[in-house]
Order: C-alpha cells, then structure tokens, then sequence
C-alpha cells in the first residue's frame, strides 16, 4: 500500500512522489475568499455596466472616416523598428510583464517630449498611472459587484505644465490658470486627456482577455472624461472628438482597438491585429501608432 503525505513519513523524492504531494495540497480555488473572478465573468460584468466590448458593433460614419484616412493612413517609414522588435519575439517570451514592456515598448509606442529629446511636443508619455474612480460608468441597478479601478500600463496624453516646466524641452499644451479649470475633468494629475493607453500581457502572466477587459475599463474612464469636459463646455462633440485607441498585447499578438460612447453604452472594437513574428504586420501597426 502506498504511503501518503498526510501520514507526516518522509518519502524518496522521485517524481510520483511529488505528484502524490501536489495533489495533497489545498487549492486556492477550493477558498471562496480566494477565489478570483473568471476571465468571462469579469467580461460580463463590464457588459452590465455597459461596456461592450468586441461584439462586432457598428462603428459609426464619422469615426470609421477618421479611422480610415488619420489613423491608418501610410506614414514614415519604420522597416527598422519592426525588424528590432520582431528580432526580440523570442527574448520575450522568456519575460514577465514589465520585463516585455522594457524589451519591447520603446520600438512600439511614441515617447513624448518630456521624456526624450526626439519625442513628440505636447505630448507625455506615463506608466502604471492609476485613472480617478469617478470615471468609471456607474453601477446598474442591483449589480453590487464593483469594477475595478482603471490602471493602463501605459498611457500616452498631453503634457501638464508641471512636467513641460520641469522638462529640458518644455512644450506647453495649457497653462497653470487653464489646468485649474480642467482640473475636474482630468482621469490623472500626470497626463491630460488621455487618447492612447495599453496594456500587455506576457506568456508569464495572464492572457490577451484580461487585457481586454482592462483595456475596456481604460477606454471608458478615457471616453468619460472627455465626454463631461465638453457638457461643461456646453458643447456637443462628434464621437471624433471624444473617442479612444489602445493596445493590447501579449507575448505572440498585438491588438489595436477604438473606444467610443453612444448615449450611454461604451464601445470597443477591433481597429487592426497582427501576429509578433509578423514583420510587415508590426510595421503597419508602428505607422498606425505613430
């Protein structure tokens, strides 16, 4: 009869050994407490707080032209950024999260000027920055299940005067009297309006749906933002104006999506995909990016 690890008996370390160990020990799921929730109920709960995400919505006239001649039309050339980042697939698959971020990120998404000398003016690029509560679209009725505040690895906005004054290459977007009105309407004290976010995903962590639900959240808060900015205003904005694009990222794909609002549902449809070892598809998306 073969001998348990209950039984407290010291036994040889071979491999049906430990097999017979790590079935013995509890499992995290086994705990209510613990337990985390599901990929698709996280999905589910941003549809009832509508946010709906990849369900093949129309996206509307207005914002399909932009998309069409702004956002994909050809731009410089960036056959050397691709073939860098499609050198370092293999590299990244050995990574975590931030380990992928540092190796690829740089290649992949602009720098402002702040941040580097021969990046873009007005523009800032922050990490890990947490995005206001308020933000968030609010609970429906009898769902207690709150959603989890907004936090892209990576968001790309104007610059604030604090970070243009204290940078060698002070681009100002608005002044300190101009960043006290708007104040209120910003998601983050270190970047305003924000209009591209990401968030990544490496083989280490978790896979491309989780991005996409906090991508979706990062969409919202974005979209909301914008939207209260102008009622102050007193202004009705197209869906141009007050639209989103992300990326989301895993270790083998890329995903480009847009955001927008209509009345009050939230929207996230896929923009352009491409495949990590595909070098003519990473050099779209770099165009599409820039």
């Amino acid at each position: 009869m073969k001998r348990s690890w209950s039984e407290g008996n010291p036994l040889p370390l071979t491999r049906e050994n430990l097999n017979l160990f790590n079935a013995s020990q509890p499992s995290a799921s086994l705990s209510p407490s613990k337990q985390t929730t599901s990929l698709l109920e996280e999905r589910h709960k941003l549809g009832a707080y509508k946010i709906v995400v990849d369900q093949d919505a129309e996206i509307p006239t207005c914002l399909k032209e932009h998309i069409d001649t702004v956002i994909l039309r050809k731009k410089a050339d960036f056959t050397v950024g691709a073939l860098r980042i499609v050198q370092r697939r293999r590299t990244i698959l050995e990574q975590n999260e931030p380990g992928a971020i540092r190796l690829v990120e740089p290649f992949m998404l602009p720098s402002g000027e702040a941040e580097d000398e021969c990046g873009l003016p007005l523009i800032s690029k922050k990490y890990d920055i947490l995005f206001a509560k308020p933000f968030l679209p609010p609970p429906p009725p009898l769902v207690r299940q709150k959603l989890q505040q907004a936090k892209p690895d990576v968001c790309l906005g104007y610059v604030t005067s604090q970070i243009s004054l204290s940078s060698k290459y002070p681009s100002h977007a608005s002044t300190v009297n101009e960043e006290l009105l708007i104040a209120s309407f910003q998601p983050s004290s270190f970047v305003h309006f924000p209009f591209l976010t990401a968030q990544w995903k490496s083989s280490a962590s978790s896979s491309t749906l989780h991005a996409q639900n906090q991508a979706a959240r990062d969409g919202a808060v974005a979209v909301n933002s914008l939207s209260r900015f102008f009622l102050a205003a007193e202004q009705t904005p197209s869906i141009v104006r007050m639209c989103h694009f992300s990326l989301v990222c895993d270790a083998q794909y890329r995903e480009i999506w847009v955001h927008w609002k209509q009345g009050d549902v939230h929207h996230m449809e896929i923009v352009f995909c491409f495949a990590f070892r595909d070098e003519g598809g990473v050099e779209r998306a770099l165009e599409i990016l820039s």
